[in-house]
């Protein structure tokens, strides 16, 4: 492994993945420092970009998601080098049911892939805040919630308005599978139509909080994880009926 010099957040990656990971880094760095303008001092997380072979031999999760990671190190964010064309072909049926349904793509797949590195940072702050809960799908949703004002903050309005976009087609184009709150973590590890499905139902309460600004996340920081996830549901009334 190679390590990127002198920026937050401190970037390791695998043999040929320099630009990449410098690309990764700027985008995670600016949404970190967007978010400790409003928030005050946060743990930064590790970033950890990885070819196929590092990853299978360092982690058990699926190749090609990006997901967040705590070992006795700290907290990681760890993002593929590349997407399996696999993994980007699974998504064809999601875009053709959307579009069918009168919803369009905003950006090409792995721009979505790129952009959920972003929400892999967001719960990796959660992780330095200790406002994880025991509720896989509700730490989605506050994930949700950092990731937009994030964007926002750092001037990242676009991909702001993409996130939106993105989280239509999601629910649009997935056949409804199981509920909401049975989202798993990593997301890799789900059955591929009942992530997306899933992921755009959460996304939307994400989104519903983040729309009540900074000022509610602050509150979250400053008490404990139990409180916190109190604060939510009660807070935003589409999680009232999802109990953790």
């Amino acid at each position: 492994m190679q390590t990127l010099p002198g920026r937050v957040p401190e970037t390791r990656f695998s043999a040929g993945q320099r630009l990449r990971a410098a690309q990764l880094q700027a985008f995670v760095g600016a949404l970190h420092r967007a978010a400790e303008r409003h928030l005050g001092a946060l743990e930064p997380p590790a970033l950890v970009v990885l070819a196929a072979s590092d990853w299978r031999a360092l982690l058990s999760a699926p190749y090609g998601w990006p997901l967040t990671r705590r070992t006795a190190g700290g907290v990681s964010v760890v993002a593929p080098a590349d997407y399996p064309n696999r993994l980007l072909r699974r998504w064809d049926a999601v875009l053709l049911r959307a579009a069918s349904a009168g919803r369009q793509a905003p950006t090409g797949v792995r721009a979505l892939m790129d952009a959920l590195v972003g929400l892999e940072w967001a719960h990796a702050a959660l992780y330095a805040a200790d406002l994880r809960s025991r509720a896989p799908w509700l730490n989605e949703v506050l994930a949700v919630a950092l990731w937009c004002l994030a964007l926002e903050a750092a001037g990242q309005g676009e991909q702001r308005r993409a996130v939106t976009a993105w989280g239509e087609v999601q629910r649009a184009g997935a056949p409804p599978v199981g509920q909401p709150t049975a989202f798993v973590y990593p997301r890799g590890r789900a059955p591929f139509d009942a992530l997306v499905w899933q992921q755009g139902q959460l996304a939307e309460v994400g989104e519903a909080l983040a729309a009540r600004g900074w000022g509610a996340l602050r509150g979250e920081v400053s008490g404990s994880a139990r409180e916190a996830v109190a604060r939510a549901a009660a807070a935003e009334p589409a999680l009232r009926g999802w109990a953790p």
